[in-house]
């Protein structure tokens, strides 16, 4: 009888001990869920059961603790009053079913002092910059952007010419989606869509730029709610804080929104390394915004890819000059514009491995989520209407545009296929550092999750596109198909990406089910919309800036 009540009186004192010490795991379990969800962190075994032991370790000190206290409650019960029982059967050859646990208690005891020992350097030691952080603390982010980089341009998406290498090189440590769409082929409804994730529609932006509604939540205003420090500096007077783009943003510098003659690259970069260097030790969110590529072009003599021209047209050339020579133009006219704007983006490309090298050198590299894209293509001359620039079409020249991401901790190259568009980056990035979008902020974004193959978790089928300056057009993409509705011109155009991907053949008239079925899924799209259009509130620019914008061709 005595030996039932002692082996009940150990089971019940075994299960309530049990059942404290989950109370006190539901963090340590969470953290490893957490660990186990983020591709990122499975780089290394042992790393994340460094990262989940430096996260868990007052957990794991109260865990074994109670078992330690149960360990010697139990050796006092076998000693006093059931000492018979246990001496009656170690006399008959038996092991008694605790014993096993009772000689382990100070190894057990030995693991508590190594776990209490790292809770107290986890608690007292000063980030080290080298390392990983807490589990606790979410990456650093950073996001470049780069106006009016196409993507065919980019040399790891296969251009001839050897334009990006320092791009190159971050894309061999990412993950490049070769077929990610911007939502409107010009600079602030692109960027506006970016850090909002609304269409340009709902923000109100049409033919000229507007202030961005303060109704609209930002990346920005929810990564500084969440301890991050937000800095922009940026290179357009399309995105500057009269358009409210510095919304969320502790520190939005626009020192380089100075037009198209003055090159910016080197400042953007400098004022980039100069932010990191004194904040490498805070968590933060930087957004940069290179503005080179952009018209007008200028040659770079370091990157001249057509040394032999000797035509008519020259560097630095404003682009109201070049759309009145348009029709005029030779091959070797075009050709040579193309060669400047290339030699724009290697310039551009220099200075982001400059940046890059410096993120290495403070030791913020691998533990930050660095995002490149581009908020629009260039157009020079494809469609023979005689134009260079952009805004006016949504074909792949415009719409098509890079994306990279590298996520933290990661090594090895992926290359994703499935249509995505740049309305998703807000709750991907947001989704990646463990956040999320607050539930009343209603958006049309989708998170990218990413798996541990080369596949992602992507709830969108359909990708959609517009713009209302110089030309009224919506467009969608779903699968191989790709759709634009000109409502002006009251004409509808498909193409088969897959057997046409530069969109060369319009096909809606031997596809005419694959049309009604997009335009169906444009009217959907459409009805998304809020039924009371929103009005952009005009911007009064200075005199100043409003010559900037005339010498880029965007007012009379």
């Amino acid at each position: 009888m005595k030996k039932g009540i002692f082996f009940k009186l150990n089971f019940l004192i075994f299960i309530v001990l049990i059942i404290i010490s989950y109370f006190f795991t539901k963090k340590l379990i969470a953290d490893y869920k957490e660990v186990l969800a983020q591709d990122y962190f499975k780089y290394k075994f042992t790393a994340t059961a460094t990262e989940l032991l430096k996260n868990s370790s007052v957990d794991l000190f109260v865990v074994l603790l109670i078992f330690v206290i149960y360990l010697f409650v139990f050796d006092l019960l076998k000693r006093g009053k059931f000492a018979k029982i246990a001496e009656a059967t170690e006399a008959r050859g038996e092991v008694l079913f605790f014993n096993w646990v009772s000689k382990i208690k100070y190894l057990i005891l030995i693991i508590m002092l190594a776990s209490l020992i790292n809770c107290v350097f986890v608690l007292t030691r000063k980030p080290s910059l080298a390392k990983r952080p807490s589990l606790k603390d979410s990456p650093n982010i950073i996001l470049i952007v780069i106006d009016t980089l196409r993507v065919d341009h980019v040399s790891y998406y296969g251009y001839q010419r050897k334009t990006t290498p320092h791009i190159d090189n971050l894309a061999e440590t990412s993950i490049l989606f070769e077929n990610c769409f911007s939502v409107a082929p010009w600079t602030t409804p692109s960027i506006g869509s970016i850090l909002t994730s609304q269409y340009p529609t709902v923000l109100g932006i049409e033919w000229d730029p507007v202030k961005i509604n303060k109704k609209f939540l930002t990346l920005a205003e929810i990564l500084r709610e969440n301890s991050y420090l937000t800095a922009g500096i940026i290179s357009h007077l399309f995105i500057s804080s009269k358009l409210n783009f510095d919304q969320g943003f502790s520190l939005y510098d626009e020192e380089n929104a100075r037009g198209h003659d003055y090159i910016s690259s080197p400042s953007i970069t400098e004022k980039a390394i100069d932010f990191l260097r004194k904040n490498r030790s805070r968590k933060f969110f930087l957004f940069l915004h290179y503005f080179d590529p952009h018209y007008d072009y200028i040659l770079h003599d370091k990157y001249n890819y057509y040394p032999d021209y000797k035509g008519k047209l020259y560097s630095g050339q404003q682009i109201k000059d070049l759309l009145k020579l348009a029709p005029s133009m030779s091959p070797e006219d075009i050709k040579y514009v193309i060669s400047l704007y290339d030699s724009e983006i290697s310039f551009t490309d220099e200075y982001i491995g400059k940046l890059l090298n410096e993120i290495k050198r403070l030791g913020l590299y691998d533990n930050s989520l660095i995002i490149l894209t581009g908020d629009h293509g260039e157009e020079f001359l494809e469609r023979g209407d005689n134009h260079i620039g952009h805004t006016k079409t949504l074909y792949k020249e415009l719409i098509h545009v890079p994306l990279i991401i590298k996520l933290p901790y990661q090594t090895t190259p992926r290359r994703i296929t499935r249509n995505v568009s740049l309305i998703d980056l807000m709750p991907t990035v947001l989704d990646i550092v463990g956040l999320g979008i607050p539930k009343k902020y209603k958006h049309f974004g989708k998170a990218i999750k990413f798996k541990k193959n080369s596949e992602i978790d992507y709830q969108r089928d359909t990708v959609f596109f517009e713009t209302k300056r110089m030309a009224k057009l919506n467009g969608v993409v779903k699968d191989k198909w790709k759709c634009i509705i000109d409502f002006r011109k009251k004409r509808v155009s498909l193409f088969d990406l897959q057997s046409d991907p530069w969109e060369r053949e319009n096909v809606s008239q031997k596809f005419p089910q694959v049309v009604k079925e997009l335009v169906r899924e444009l009217e959907k799209w459409q009805h998304l919309m809020p039924s009371k259009k929103l009005k952009g509130q005009k911007v009064n620019f200075t005199e100043r800036q409003k010559q900037i914008l005339r010498s880029l061709g965007y007012i009379k």
